[in-house]
């Protein structure tokens, strides 16, 4: 008997698939005994004194009813009961866009099986909260009801990044809501390997070995698993994460990519689902689908690039002996370039913050398969099998990521490195990015090519094509790992200056050449209310490329003056053009944030235009030549900010061409294994 949805084998005994938890169409419960009792005619000796029996057996009932009705109900709530917990941590996602409230207000306690499911939240580490039952100055725990959450705990301010809070909130569910089973909703920021759970108040978050102790000492620890754990976080659906909870929890959802909210988020309507014998695969599964729902009802934005999956953590540990023995036949010294020109090229999640440094594993592990084909074939399988389920928008996800050093700063490295001496399991792969990282760093910023000297070539601007190229010597092309392209054009308001219109990327050479082309690449923005206005040229920067599409970003204000508001947010507007069809999608509009360091924080806050006045569009003029006419290699420090104002309801955007009065120039900054940056020289494009 297989399995109707994923093919796996199945027991005829069993009522829901092990692989994928769907229920199993083939199942009939056991036969039953139906038990009949017989009554037989007696005859009484009247003879003898009557016994009122009925005054014995009604106090006998009463007991035994009495007892069984105790017995009955001691059951229900340790037996026929289920928990969800959830640790909300706030955060700005609260206080600026009111997300928790949002996602808490998608549970309905009539929908629900409120007979058998507990709803336990422990909220806090919000400045604000935009409902009426959570207080931001006490750190309370409430419980589902009928009347919605109810304060079951008051609690003064708590820190949300602190193990022992995490690790009260356990015990004092376990205690307070004895169950069968058990889940837990992680809720907030999340940032892959240095953890989750950011409080706004104490600037603090959960690290992944705080999780651990925490885990380690929680009655969770000492009597029983949870069943299911959910990250309602970023970039959290790593191997560093299903190491910390596959001692305490048997299934982990999480993403690996960046995760999104919006007001029209139902992210917790899940829950409505669940019963008491509900599987942790049907539950996981139910909330990957929800999200997948939520992403494509936005409907003012396209696709949008995500990812979720359904991880057994009883399976991961073989993936970890696996990425030992794989990574322990790596020799660094040797393999050090093959490694590079793959990570150096690979989707890394969370682009908006590089530090974090997070790949797919089963990606990069194909990509450097040849080193040990054989031991890198287990791992690969090996991660399979642990990933039950995966939901992505791009086939370069598979459901597990891990981290890399390669983008992030020495001090990022540095910290994330330090966190690996906790993995005891990854002990192997410890050792190779620490000699990768090594390796990397005593190279880094001596340079060894002086790139000006390479020959460059362009076409001429005629019928809208601009191609250009650079040509590698034999020696620079070994150590080649990845290059980029900026395009500038002459400034139309200011004399002497450039503007930055596009920045594209370049993965392979072709030979020794390294070509690009901006040809049916840029866009413009038109006003449609003035059809006078001839267009604004967009500062455009591509962040993938397919045979299908270009996906590129630019910076934005959205503006709101109406009614006596002064509302300025910052934001990145994404775009996706068809290759094919030349057809403009804006797929996204994400406010920027940043912690309080200044350090860019993923983007993960979607924002609505119709909910504002203008859109601002920000470009940059720089002063790329010194007083001898020669590119300057600090440009960046020249930059002055200016932009075009549309109101939101006039806004369109079309494919830009080339401006035949305009010059055009072109740099290649090429990187190599080691990720040291070189400049060519400048390309003019008149």
């Amino acid at each position: 008997m297989f399995c109707s949805k994923c093919g796996n084998k199945l027991d005829a005994n069993s009522k829901f698939c092990s692989k994928c938890g769907s229920q199993n169409i083939g199942y009939s419960p056991p036969n039953t005994v139906n038990v009949s009792t017989n009554t037989t005619n007696t005859t009484v000796n009247t003879n003898k004194k009557r016994v009122n029996y009925l005054k014995i057996i009604i106090p006998i009932l009463v007991v035994v009813l009495v007892i069984g009705f105790s017995v009955f109900a001691t059951l229900k709530s340790k037996n026929h009961t289920r928990t969800v917990m959830i640790y909300m941590v706030g955060a700005n996602l609260e206080s600026d866009a009111g997300l928790g409230t949002v996602d808490l207000s998608s549970i309905d306690y009539n929908r629900m099986d409120n007979e058998h499911v507990n709803v336990v939240l422990i909220a806090g580490g919000s400045k604000s909260w935009k409902n009426n039952y959570i207080d931001a100055n006490e750190t309370s725990i409430f419980e589902l009801t009928s009347s919605g959450f109810q304060e079951v705990k008051e609690q003064s301010i708590q820190n949300m990044g602190d193990e022992e809070v995490f690790r009260n909130y356990l015990d004092y569910v376990y205690s307070n809501y004895r169950s069968d089973r058990y889940d837990l909703i992680m809720w907030d920021h999340g940032g892959a390997i240095d953890g989750s759970e950011y409080d706004e108040l104490s600037n603090d978050n959960l690290s992944l070995r705080e999780m651990e102790a925490a885990l380690s000492k929680s009655s969770f620890a000492r009597n029983k698993k949870l069943e299911l754990v959910i990250f309602r976080t970023c970039l959290n659906g790593s191997l560093e994460m299903a190491n910390v909870y596959k001692d305490y929890a048997d299934y982990l959802v999480a993403s690996e990519e960046i995760t999104l909210g919006s007001p029209q988020s139902t992210m917790f309507s899940f829950i409505n689902n669940i019963e008491y014998d509900s599987t942790p695969q049907e539950i996981g599964r139910d909330f990957i689908e929800g999200y997948k729902s939520f992403i494509t009802s936005l409907n003012y934005v396209g696709d949008v690039y995500s990812t979720y999956s359904l991880i057994d953590l009883n399976k991961i540990d073989k993936v970890n002996k696996n990425l030992n023995n794989f990574s322990n036949d790596i020799n660094v010294d040797t393999d050090f370039n093959t490694i590079a020109k793959v990570r150096a090229n690979l989707l890394q999640y969370g682009s908006e913050a590089p530090s974090y440094d997070m790949v797919d594993l089963q990606t990069f592990i194909t990509g450097i398969r040849d080193i040990s084909s054989s031991k890198a074939d287990k791992l690969i399988n090996s991660i399979y099998d642990a990933v039950i389920y995966s939901w992505s928008t791009d086939d370069r996800s598979n459901g597990l990521s891990i981290y890399f050093p390669y983008n992030g700063s020495s001090g990022f490295q540095s910290e994330f490195l330090n966190l690996y001496k906790d993995f005891d399991d990854l002990g192997g792969y410890y050792n190779l990015i620490k000699k990768f990282n090594t390796k990397q760093l005593s190279s880094y910023g001596s340079k060894a090519y002086d790139f000006s000297a390479n020959d460059t070539k362009v076409s001429e601007i005629e019928d809208n094509k601009a191609d250009f190229e650079v040509e590698l010597t034999d020696e620079q092309v070994k150590t080649f790992a990845k290059a980029k392209y900026i395009v500038f054009a002459d400034a139309p308001q200011e004399e002497n200056s450039q503007q930055v219109v596009y920045v594209g990327n370049i993965s392979k050479l072709d030979g020794n050449t390294l070509k690009a082309s901006i040809t049916g690449r840029q866009l413009e923005v038109r006003d449609k209310s003035d059809p006078d206005f001839k267009g604004y040229s967009l500062a455009l920067v591509e962040s993938d490329e397919t045979d299908e599409y270009i996906k590129y970003s630019s910076s934005i204000i959205l503006e709101d003056f109406r009614d006596s508001k002064f509302v300025m947010d910052g934001a990145d507007i994404n775009f996706s053009l068809n290759k094919k069809t030349n057809k403009i999608d804006v797929e996204g509009i994400y406010r920027k944030d940043f912690d309080e360091n200044k350090n860019r924080l993923p983007n993960t806050v979607l924002l609505n235009p119709k909910n504002y006045q203008y859109i601002a569009y920000a470009s940059s003029d720089y002063h790329i030549f010194d007083e001898n006419g020669e590119f300057l290699g600090d440009w960046e420090k020249t930059g002055v900010v200016e932009g075009y104002e549309i109101e939101v309801q006039n806004v369109e955007y079309k494919l830009d061409d080339f401006n035949s009065s305009s010059n055009y120039y072109c740099v290649f900054v090429i990187y190599d294994t080691s990720n040291n940056a070189y400049y060519s020289k400048l390309v003019y494009m008149r």
